[in-house]
């Protein structure tokens, strides 16, 4: 009985990763062919969302993935550049998983990632279903409307 209970599981728990791993395919394939500015693009937007939080208050930015100078004249348009203390590449080894910025308030108590990966994550959590039906055109049974 327990490996009957157990298929329809394995079978839904692998259509879930198939279907996750063929939607984060087809996004970082989309961003692969963006330029660099369309990018930057996405890392500004990101901040805008997160101005509220830095009013006021200096930051320091860490960035990857792109050069200071792209990083620091996008932070500079949404932030005053006087609000700037620095801005650095990461050092941190282990956080050489994003491409964007993070920006952290002088006192430290609030940080913000601006990055592609926290876009991915916004546009999976709201579009899953969306993205699935347009990837895979209905053909998966469980995304049959």
């Amino acid at each position: 009985k327990y490996k009957e209970a157990s298929v329809p599981l394995e079978k839904q728990r692998f259509l879930v990763n198939f279907e996750n791993d063929s939607i984060d395919k087809a996004i970082n394939q989309y961003l692969a062919k963006l330029s660099d500015d369309d990018k930057l693009k996405i890392i500004k937007n990101l901040l805008e969302k997160y101005i509220f939080a830095f009013n006021e208050k200096k930051v320091y930015v860490e960035y990857l993935g792109f050069s200071k100078d792209e990083i620091t004249k996008v932070v500079n348009s949404v932030l005053k550049a006087e609000k700037i203390l620095s801005v650095k590449e990461v050092e941190d080894k282990t956080q050489k998983d994003f491409r964007g910025c993070i920006i952290t308030s002088e006192d430290l108590k609030i940080k913000c990632r601006a990055t592609l990966e926290e876009n991915i994550a916004e546009i999976k959590e709201q579009y899953t279903e969306d993205l699935a039906l347009a990837l895979f055109g209905g053909r998966l049974p469980e995304w049959k409307k």
